[in-house]
């Protein structure tokens, strides 16, 4: 019992002698003192850029949900660094940028090459993670922030996650991190593509609804038939194609799916065809992709397979059972093969490798090493591809179509 006592009574000695090393060690910072950014913005001027900040708004205190969303902060500097210095010589905060989630390039920012100020960034001595996306904005990133913060969530994460997750949701927004963008700079197997958004500026946000509704006043008072409603005013468009580190050309929504069946990321969504004059509605779910590269004479061939399950959402009333089977078994492969051709068209117009054929390129090691990128922007151009589409019918425990 003593012998226990004894060892207890060191143990407790030593901690009591480590605390102060421990509290040093740590060198506490109030939260107060820093100012979170949660998203960039890059405009172009005449000379220089204009950034623009979106902060989080801390809460301290219950029930003031209403005081959230975000502190914007807006400068024109020739760098970021410069803006940097700029806001915090007049904010009572240093700015942290461990929770950034994205920057917002304005649509002429990322075809003038700003792309190469995000990457001389330091991202390790700013604390800027590799997950963090890059947007471009066709209104203009101030304004698409300004979009974004329209609603004063004081969660300002669901407010990205309305865009992000647009992808999973749909599958017509394609979004790669920062991480990627440096990938396809250093290595230059594929091109970069950022989800491109737009602002409305008549959509009548929750907020604003809100507050029409405590002042006693109809909610939609200022919405007319046919006038958007709920939401944000900021949302993604289609997608930007890059070709190196400038944005060379756009899909839409549409294209931007089968861009993603195509890249093996597409999850689920919907898709509506002709079908005898009239149209279907499928609900897909990829199944499973096979892709690669065909070498041949003078040219490559690059070939995806892409296989769906695919279940009906509507139909034309009174439509046969059988003619839908034939009709899902080969026009509605032939349909979806057409689009992807069309948006791997665009996609080799711009000079943008989007489909990530380089990739399958590089794995199959046609060109040196040591010359691949080179070689393969120079083969790409002349690049031709097919797609083949495997319709799963989820409807029955068998059946399906390709071509």
């Amino acid at each position: 019992m003593k012998r226990a006592l004894f060892v207890f009574g060191l143990f407790a000695f030593g901690l009591l002698c480590a605390a102060p090393m421990l509290c040093g060690c740590l060198g506490p910072v109030s939260l107060e003192e820093y100012g979170y950014v949660i998203s960039v913005g890059v405009d172009t001027m005449d000379e220089g850029y204009y950034f623009t900040f979106a902060l989080q708004r801390e809460l301290s205190e219950p029930g003031t949900e209403s005081e959230g969303g975000a502190e914007l902060l807006a400068c024109r500097a020739a760098s970021f660094d410069g803006a940097v210095k700029e806001l915090e010589s007049r904010s009572p905060v240093k700015l942290n940028f461990s929770r950034l989630n994205f920057f917002v390039l304005s649509r002429s920012a990322a075809e003038g090459g700003a792309v190469k100020e995000l990457l001389s960034l330091s991202f390790d001595s700013l604390k800027i993670r590799s997950s963090a996306a890059v947007v471009v904005a066709e209104c203009g990133a101030s304004k698409f922030i300004g979009g974004l913060s329209s609603n004063n969530d004081p969660n300002v994460k669901k407010l990205q996650s309305a865009v992000m997750l647009d992808m999973e949701r749909s599958g017509m927004v394609r979004i790669l991190s920062v991480s990627r963008l440096m990938e396809a700079a250093a290595g230059g197997a594929f091109d970069y593509c950022a989800p491109l958004g737009e602002y409305d500026p008549e959509v009548i946000t929750d907020m604003e609804q809100k507050s029409s509704e405590s002042e006693g006043k109809d909610p939609l008072r200022e919405a007319g038939i046919g006038a958007p409603v709920g939401g944000l005013k900021s949302r993604v468009e289609g997608t930007a194609l890059f070709s190196g580190l400038r944005m060379t050309g756009e899909l839409t929504r549409e294209q931007t799916m089968y861009l993603n069946m195509v890249c093996g990321d597409f999850k689920n969504g919907t898709v509506t065809l002709p079908c005898g004059g009239e149209s279907v509605t499928l609900m897909l779910r990829m199944k499973r992709v096979r892709r690669g590269i065909k070498p041949g004479e003078g040219v490559l061939r690059a070939y995806a397979e892409i296989e769906l399950e695919a279940g009906v959402h509507t139909a034309p009333k009174g439509f046969p059972e059988e003619e839908l089977d034939e009709w899902l078994a080969h026009e509605a492969p032939a349909l979806l093969r057409e689009k992807a051709e069309e948006t791997f068209l665009i996609c080799r117009g711009a000079g943008s490798d989007a489909m990530l054929f380089g990739v399958d390129a590089e794995k199959q090691m046609l060109f040196p090493c040591e010359s691949f990128a080179g070689s393969w922007r120079e083969a790409y151009r002349g690049l031709e591809a097919e797609f083949r589409f495997i319709l799963v019918n989820t409807d029955k425990t068998s059946g399906g179509g390709a071509l």
